[in-house]
């Protein structure tokens, strides 16, 4: 948290880690990708405290913009509130975006990926799992065709047996996806896209 606090240099105090949001560590994990890729767009599944750390690490590391996708109207509010309370409009985007079916699962409305391409860095961190099982599944088959080729793509807790299974049908299904664990305190693992 320390690290992290320096080399973002907030504006206001920020909001908490851990619970239902993401965990320090695995922040620490996707600032450090912003910090060395520089993505033009990161891809978030879920929102809040998660969306303004990464914004911090976009107007820190240059150049991009996050677009944060919420199934849930009052979380999107709350999160967009947050985002304007840290100056960080022209960075992060809050898009609300309800659960609609996909192939017999309930996942974000696809309507909000429309405009969006080249996404260098995602993270699936929802939708939460009490709403289906392998309820984070569908992230990869709908948001692949919105990513760059080399993008990286990060799979919050994997200490959980859904995120597990999903892990390995994605690397089952999609053999340009490659997975390295990360030992964060929820479980995390980071899959690299390579079309080459």
């Amino acid at each position: 948290m320390i690290d992290l606090r320096a080399m973002l240099q907030p504006r206001a105090p920020m909001p908490r880690l851990r619970g239902w949001a993401a965990s320090p560590d695995v922040i620490r994990l996707l600032v450090e990708r912003i910090a060395a890729d520089r993505p033009k767009l990161v891809i978030e599944c879920g929102s809040g405290s998660s969306s303004i750390w990464l914004g911090y690490a976009i107007e820190r590391f240059g150049g991009g913009r996050i677009v944060a996708l919420e199934h849930e109207e009052r979380f999107a509010r709350a999160s967009q509130d947050l985002v304007a309370a840290h100056g960080l409009d022209s960075i992060v985007e809050v898009r609300h975006a309800p659960l609609t079916d996909w192939q017999g699962q309930p996942w974000y409305d696809t309507t909000a990926l429309d405009d969006l391409s080249d996404a260098g860095l995602v993270f699936v961190d929802g939708p939460p799992e009490q709403t289906g099982p392998e309820a984070r599944y569908p992230a990869v088959p709908l948001l692949l065709p919105h990513c760059a080729p080399d993008a990286w793509l990060v799979l919050d807790d994997t200490v959980r047996a859904d995120e597990q299974r999903i892990a390995e049908r994605w690397l089952r299904e999609y053999p340009e996806l490659t997975a390295t664990s990360y030992a964060a305190e929820k479980g995390a693992m980071l899959f690299r896209r390579s079309t080459s």
